[in-house]
């Protein structure tokens, strides 16, 4: 999931805060009592990574590239986690699952550059950029230390939305083609956002992503594996610029 669907989910899932946890079962590699029969005080988002809060813990749920989630219904599959409350159950599957504690928590985890928090700083963000100057943009906007919950679709979009070529080398591009590609990159994962709360369809929304013609030249669209992480790629060789 991307950092837009976890947040909605979250939010979705405000109705379990303030619910103590019955019961915890699951084949995650954490120890259970440490959640047992504690209140959830908070559960919340940043990045890729889904929060619950309980106690002086926090509950740290990464879906990886196949995770999912079950509200108070089951997968033919076996739960990573199950969390049981009075008012219904929530099950994980294929997930990564830690328990950390505060220190742990705040060090690794920081909603300035989470790309859909409200505490998003842009100032912030373009200082990181500056740290991987000789790297492919494609690269950097799925770096999650720069742009926490920006997955492949957002990076497509994004570069389309800016016109700039996945392949551009951070530091050749302009800065106010890179400033717009930030922002760009921000509002897209805001209407992502728009349209997970709603529940509606994102496929209406989306500019290049698994498209076969550019909407801006109707030339045929490029797909390509990019990049040192070397992922599938969707762009427009006329419409978005190299900057080498």
């Amino acid at each position: 999931m991307e950092g837009p669907s976890v947040k909605a989910l979250s939010i979705k899932l405000s109705y379990f805060v303030g619910e103590e946890i019955k019961e915890v079962k699951g084949n995650a590699r954490i120890k259970f009592e440490e959640i047992i029969n504690k209140k959830i005080n908070e559960i919340f988002s940043i990045g890729k990574n889904l929060f619950f809060k309980i106690d002086n813990k926090y509950l740290r749920i990464h879906f990886m590239m196949y995770g999912s989630i079950r509200i108070n219904s089951f997968k033919n599959l076996k739960e990573r986690l199950s969390l049981i409350t009075n008012k219904g159950f929530l099950n994980f599957y294929n997930c990564y699952i830690k328990i950390l504690d505060i220190k742990d928590f705040k060090k690794n985890f920081e909603e300035e550059v989470d790309i859909v928090s409200e505490k998003w700083n842009l100032v912030k963000v373009l200082n990181l950029i500056q740290k991987f100057k000789d790297e492919y943009i494609c690269d950097v906007l799925l770096n999650q230390e720069v742009f926490a919950g920006v997955g492949n679709i957002i990076k497509n979009e994004a570069l389309f939305l800016a016109k700039v070529h996945p392949l551009s080398i951070v530091a050749k591009i302009p800065q106010n083609i890179l400033l717009d590609l930030v922002l760009e990159t921000r509002k897209f994962s805001l209407k992502f956002l728009e349209i997970r709360i709603k529940e509606n369809s994102l496929k209406e929304y989306l500019n290049i992503y698994r498209r076969k013609n550019c909407i801006r030249c109707n030339s045929k669209i490029k797909i390509k594996k990019l990049g040192l992480l070397n992922r599938i790629t969707f762009y427009c060789e006329k419409c978005q610029i190299l900057y080498t």
